[in-house]
């Protein structure tokens, strides 16, 4: 698994089909996680929690938000959840008392009730740093991929 490799929760399909997460107008967020938060893609009903949530200057309570919303394109057997205006980004400003301990990452619906994770993101076999630099997650084109089968 490479850095910055985002997995989508099988769960995250079950949360379109039943209108628990919105795309297109849904606010979501990143919240920062230490290497003890072991997430899997199998993971049922995945929610946002504060366990095991990273602490430090510039970094919040319940992450950052993501600068846009995305989009659900259908396309046959597959579908693509695409970035709406632009390529949304979620960032965070280095500061020499940042969080030193990030390992991963989970991108939810702030909106949601409860707060629906849809996916995480990994940051690599070592922890990241606050201290040594911004930290940027640029989503790609195609943020997601879905395969009906």
């Amino acid at each position: 698994m490479a850095a910055g490799d985002l997995f989508a929760y099988n769960d995250f399909a079950h949360q379109l089909a039943a209108n628990e997460v919105i795309l297109d107008s849904d606010t979501f967020k990143v919240a920062l996680y230490t290497s003890t938060w072991s997430p899997a893609q199998t993971d049922a009903d995945p929610i946002y929690t504060v366990t095991n949530e990273v602490s430090g200057t510039n970094y919040s309570a319940g992450g950052a938000t993501v600068t846009s919303g995305f989009a659900l394109n259908l396309n046959g057997a597959v579908s693509e959840i695409q970035p709406q205006g632009g390529a949304p980004q979620v960032s965070w400003t280095q500061h020499a008392a940042g969080p030193t301990n990030i390992r991963t990452g989970m991108l939810y619906s702030d909106t949601a009730s409860p707060k629906h994770a849809i996916a995480y993101i990994t940051f690599g076999v070592a922890d990241i740093s606050l201290v040594d630099g911004d930290i940027t997650f640029t989503f790609s084109a195609n943020a997601f991929t879905i395969t009906r089968s």
